[in-house]
């Protein structure tokens, strides 16, 4: 609503209403003031169309430049990150290079021996699980006999 209050200067022309209460019954004296209202009218907003229309025509141009400018700019920076070169390369010589070649076949040797050493350690924490197990027995059977230790103390 910022540019509302700007079309106030935009008045157009209308007849106006005080000839009907100024006149006094004379027709034809009516007629003619009500025709000289109107060409005079009609003059007036031919100019403000005029001035309307040319602000139109004016806006329209400026839309089309800054839509032409503002691909020409997206077009620019596309060039200038596809074409631009790269200054910083990084070079990096590996000196024992890996290779490649027998990546397929030795993949497969990768796996099983994963798996051997998968294997090696579910034993040994299935061997340490059941080292737990004895010792809360032996910790529950000495707790047992401390306490009929203790109550035959008493």
């Amino acid at each position: 609503m910022k540019n509302y209050n700007k079309t106030e200067k935009f008045k157009y022309s209308y007849p106006n209403y005080k000839n009907v209460k100024t006149n006094k019954g004379n027709v034809t004296n009516f007629i003619k003031e009500e025709i000289k209202d109107l060409f005079k009218g009609i003059r007036k907003n031919q100019k403000l169309n005029a001035i309307k229309g040319t602000n139109l025509i004016y806006a329209y141009k400026n839309f089309q430049r800054a839509f032409i400018l503002s691909v020409i700019s997206v077009l620019i920076g596309i060039a200038i990150v596809l074409f631009h070169p790269e200054t910083n390369k990084v070079i990096v010589n590996i000196n024992k290079p890996i290779k490649t070649q027998d990546i397929d076949s030795t993949l497969p040797n990768l796996i099983n021996i994963l798996d051997e050493q998968n294997k090696k350690i579910l034993s040994k924490m299935s061997d340490l699980n059941d080292s737990l197990k004895n010792i809360k027995i032996k910790l529950n059977s000495n707790n047992a006999r401390l306490s009929a230790d203790n109550s035959a103390e008493k």
